[in-house]
C-alpha cells in the first residue's frame, strides 16, 4: 500500500499528516522529510496518524528515533490515532513514552499541567 505524506505548519509545530501504510517500503518517503525537518531546526513535530491505516516496526522505529532525538529541546507528538494503530502503540508500551492526543489542536497545546 502507498503512504502520502502531507505537510503543513501550524503555530510552531511541523504537522506530517500521514494516509496509508508506514511500513518498510513506505518509511523511505517519510525518513528524509523528518531529517530534513529536523536538521532545519524544527522544534516541535506532529504527527497526525488519523488516515495511518497500518504501522510496522520500522515506522514505530523512525518515530522513536525522531523523539529521542529531539528529547530535551523539542516535542514530538502524535494525534489522531485510529482502534488499530493506537494498539500497536499500546502493544510496544510507547503510549506511557510518547505524547498522544486526539486532535492536531490538542497536540498544538501540549501537555496540561495539573495545579
Amino acid at each position: 500500500m502507498a503512504l502520502l505524506i502531507f505537510t503543513r505548519t501550524a503555530g510552531p509545530a511541523l504537522v506530517f499528516e500521514l494516509h496509508g501504510a508506514l511500513d518498510n517500503a513506505t518509511v523511505e518517503k517519510l525518513e528524509p522529510r523528518v531529517a530534513e525537518a529536523v536538521e532545519a531546526g524544527q522544534k516541535v513535530l506532529i504527527f497526525d496518524l488519523h488516515k495511518l491505516t497500518f504501522i510496522s516496526s520500522v515506522g514505530l522505529s523512525l518515530f522513536l528515533g525522531t523523539y529521542r532525538r529531539l528529547q530535551g529541546h523539542g516535542a514530538v507528538r502524535f494525534a489522531g490515532l485510529n482502534d488499530d494503530v493506537r494498539r500497536v502503540f499500546s502493544i510496544t508500551g510507547l503510549t506511557a513514552r510518547l505524547e498522544l492526543y486526539n486532535s492536531v489542536e490538542d497536540a498544538l497545546v501540549g501537555p496540561v499541567r495539573e495545579g
